[in-house]
């Protein structure tokens, strides 16, 4: 039974996802949500933001070396089949 001082959220168990999940629930249920509602979304449109597409701040071997550490680097596309185990 539903009721204004008992909520749940019900979530699948995905590893790390799962956290970022609750947290996107959770905001739905906070009182900040409704709060949002009231904000101009004019407002937006005023922010600056940097001209910058993705992939410009970072190289690829960059990107890789911020997730798999410093001696990562971008596979090649005969390195991606290999590792697939479809080599041909």
């Amino acid at each position: 039974m539903c009721s204004e001082r008992r909520k749940c959220i019900l979530a699948e168990d995905n590893g790390l996802n799962l956290a970022f999940t609750i947290a996107h629930e959770m905001g739905h249920k906070s009182k900040a949500s409704s709060c949002l509602l009231q904000t101009d979304p004019l407002s937006l449109n005023s922010v600056i933001l940097p001209f910058k597409h993705p992939g410009m701040t970072y190289t690829v071997d960059e990107q890789c070396q911020i997730l798999f550490g410093t001696t990562a680097s971008h596979c090649q596309n005969m390195q991606v089949r290999e590792a697939l185990g479809n080599g041909s």
